[in-house]
Formats: structure tokens, C-alpha cells, sequence
């Protein structure tokens, strides 16, 4: 089963966002700061993160370099100024856009390993 983790430090964001995604079959986890996703995965496997950048404490874009190297990103946020960083960015609210790249990203990423 593919694994994402969703990290958002908007509780209904995350929620909303676990829900549409879930209807494409994947199985989600939510947290909601880029800290308790670095706890998240040292015990946890997963084939994509998700996240805000905007958030209390880390940004999205500073996980995002911490987990470039072991797993693709996704930046969903409001602001995208991030655009650039070298993960996808996709802006809020446009849930259509995020399943389309959450795909393609999870496909590429399978060829990749393959």
C-alpha cells in the first residue's frame, strides 16, 4: 500500500486533505508540524510527504531538505513562494492539482526504483 504522511499544522486542512486523498486509495497519516514529522518517520515508512510551509517552528521548506535525500516532498501551502525549492509546490486550496501531482510524483518515483 502506498504510504503518505500529511503535514499540516491546520488540523482541517489535514483532515480534509487525508479524506480526498484516501478516496484515490492511499493510505494517510497526519501530523501537524515538520518536527512531529521527523519523530513520524524514524518509526514509521513512507513513500511521500506532504506539507505546509508555513508553520510554527521548522518550515516545510526546511523538512523538505532534510528528507530530500530519502523521499520525495510535495510543498501544499497557501504562500507559494517557495516555488523553486526543488520539490513540487502546489498551491491552496486546489485539491484536483494536489491529487494530480501526488500521482505523477508517486509514478515517477516507482520508475525511478524500478
Amino acid at each position: 500500500m502506498t504510504t503518505i504522511l500529511i503535514v499540516d499544522d491546520n488540523r482541517d486542512v489535514a483532515k480534509a486533505s487525508n479524506r480526498y486523498l484516501s478516496s484515490f486509495g492511499l493510505d494517510c497519516f497526519e501530523v501537524y508540524s515538520a518536527e512531529e514529522a521527523l519523530e513520524f518517520l524514524k518509526t514509521n515508512e513512507v513513500n511521500l510527504v506532504i506539507t505546509d510551509n508555513d508553520m510554527a517552528g521548522m518550515s516545510g521548506k526546511e523538512l523538505y531538505l532534510q528528507l530530500e535525500s530519502r523521499l520525495p516532498v510535495i510543498i501544499y501551502t497557501a504562500n507559494p513562494e517557495v516555488l523553486g525549492v526543488g520539490c513540487p509546490v502546489v498551491t491552496k486550496p486546489n485539491a484536483t492539482l494536489l491529487s494530480q501531482c501526488v500521482l505523477g510524483v508517486l509514478g515517477h518515483h516507482g520508475r525511478e526504483r524500478d
